[in-house]
Parts: C-alpha cells; sequence; structure tokens
C-alpha cells in the first residue's frame, strides 16, 4: 500500500514514486521502426545534411541515441522544435548546452514558422544542392518541419507517433530536397522517468501504456514541480495539493465534469485530459528534462 500522506517529497522519493507507475519498460517497438531502424544507415549515405529533431521539453530524453554512430562525416545539425511549449530559460540553457562548434543547434516554433527560415539559409550556405535526411523520435515535430520548409501539406501530420511510415523525398526548392523518416524509437527503455517524459510527450503511443498510469505519474510530477500551473489551470487550493495523484485526478476529473453515475469522478478520462493538456500547452510552457550543468555536455 503507498504511502501518499508526506507532502512534498524529496527528489529521491520522487523518483521512487514515479517509477512505481512503471512496473515494466515502456515499449514500442513496431515492425516499421525496426525496418527503418535497418535502412538509416544506408539512407545517411544518401544525404549531405542530417537534421536532428528534438523535442524541446525533452532535448536529453528526446535524443535517438544511436544517431552518433551511423552519421559518419554528414554535416549535423539539430532543429530544437516545439520551443512555443517549453519553458524558454530551460530551453536557452539546453541550446548552450548542446551546441558544438560543428553541429549547430536552431530553436524551431514549426506551428507558427518561426526559426524556419534561419534553418533553411544556414544549411544552403553549408551545402548546394541540399539533401537533408530528416531524423528524431517519434512525434518530435518532424513532418510540421518539413512541411514549413517546403510551403506545403507534403507531409502528413498527426498528433499521435508512427504517423510518418515510409522515407519520403521532399522538394523546398531546386536545390534542396528533404526526406522525412518514420521516427526512431529504441526496443526497450529501461529508465523509468525517460519513459514517461516519452509517453507524456506523446512520442510512444498509448498501446505501450496505461494512461491512467502515466497520467497520475504526471499529475504528481506537475505537483512536485509546477503546482502553480496546476493550479491555475484547474482551480485547485493549496489544501488540495497532495502527494496523492489519484487525489488530484479527482480534482482535475470534477473540474472538467467527468463525472459517472453517482457522482463519482471518472479519474481515467482525467488522466487522458491532464496528458492533453500537457501535450497542448494548455498547462504553461513547460521542460521535463533539468538544465544540465555547464560543465556536462552531449554528444
Amino acid at each position: 500500500m503507498r504511502d501518499f500522506s508526506k507532502y512534498p517529497l524529496s527528489e529521491k522519493e520522487l523518483k521512487e514514486r514515479l517509477a512505481s507507475f512503471v512496473p515494466h519498460s515502456v515499449q514500442w517497438f513496431p515492425g516499421h521502426m525496426a525496418k527503418t531502424r535497418r535502412e538509416l544507415s544506408r539512407l545517411v549515405s544518401l544525404a549531405n545534411v542530417i537534421i536532428e529533431v528534438v523535442d524541446a521539453r525533452i532535448p536529453q530524453s528526446g535524443r535517438y541515441r544511436d544517431l552518433s554512430s551511423i552519421i559518419r562525416n554528414r554535416t549535423h545539425v539539430i532543429a530544437l522544435t516545439k520551443v512555443d511549449l517549453s519553458d524558454s530559460a530551460a530551453t536557452k540553457n539546453w541550446i548552450e548546452h548542446l551546441r558544438t562548434p560543428s553541429r549547430p543547434i536552431f530553436p524551431i516554433d514549426a506551428q507558427r514558422g518561426r526559426g524556419v527560415r534561419t534553418l533553411l539559409n544556414n544549411i544552403k550556405r553549408m551545402h548546394r544542392p541540399v539533401r537533408a535526411l530528416v531524423v528524431g523520435v517519434p512525434n518530435s515535430g518532424k513532418s510540421s518541419l518539413i512541411n514549413r520548409v517546403c510551403f506545403r501539406a507534403a507531409a502528413r501530420v498527426g498528433a499521435r507517433p508512427g504517423v510518418t511510415r515510409g522515407p519520403q523525398w521532399l522538394r523546398a526548392d531546386r536545390e534542396t530536397q528533404f526526406l522525412d523518416t518514420p521516427g526512431l524509437l529504441w526496443p526497450r527503455i529501461e529508465d523509468p522517468l525517460q519513459g514517461l517524459k516519452l509517453a507524456w510527450t506523446g512520442s510512444v503511443g498509448e498501446n505501450a501504456y496505461d494512461a491512467h498510469d502515466v497520467g497520475s505519474a504526471l499529475a504528481l510530477w506537475l505537483v512536485h514541480y509546477h503546482p502553480d500551473l496546476l493550479a491555475a489551470r484547474y482551480g485547485l487550493t493549496d489544501q488540495d495539493m497532495t502527494a496523492d495523484p489519484e487525489t488530484i485526478l479527482r480534482h482535475v476529473g470534477r473540474r472538467l465534469g467527468y463525472l459517472m453515475a453517482g457522482g463519482a469522478v471518472n479519474t481515467a478520462e482525467a488522466a487522458r485530459a491532464l496528458l492533453a493538456d500537457f501535450r497542448l500547452g494548455r498547462l504553461g510552457r513547460i521542460t521535463l528534462d533539468d538544465p544540465p550543468c555547464k560543465s556536462d555536455r552531449k554528444d
């Protein structure tokens, strides 16, 4: 029986509590992803620029970990997408951390088109013609970025992972082509917190996890780090803040009208609503990965 009487939790207690919502590693590795994984080395050989698309809310948890070993001598740039949904100060720190002399990074808001022209102009200065391979985890914003660059709905876009199912070359102009690829993940995600972050942002489909558990974990994380945002969105008071995520979901569900016969709150629907609100930025601008120390640098 879990003890929810203590609030707030220590960092260690929070991580242990979050891990308890993921009894088994999050797993999502459909057949088309395995095929794309095998083809990636061949696809890299067709490109002169690799654009790694990374969700700014998970700039560490959402990076494809095997990319550096297969891009060889290709030009490598990072497109940090969804910056309109991430904390601006944290995003600035992550940009400084991830940028290297040989790997520039470009903040992108593909929905509004901000930063897209800067990215395009820079890669054109690096190569002419441009043949860019666009890679990243599912639902990181790859197709939205390509559509902005190509000025049309050239690549299918969806708010769920796995929308792009096969590599496809798309032309921006006479000298610039982009190869969109399906999102890539690992066969197993061993770190429970990383798995939760990928689930919270929609980078894994609901077939890989229980939405009620994942929503409960998000409620607990938000109570710990962003109680003010929870309070503002759902009208919670200081007395409502608790380390019991089921209680938080009952408050959310009651606020949103998810009531069942007899007046009981449907906490499963409340969990899905909380996940949707987070993914759409309705709670505010949130970065899930802590900004790194300046002494640490990621490859």
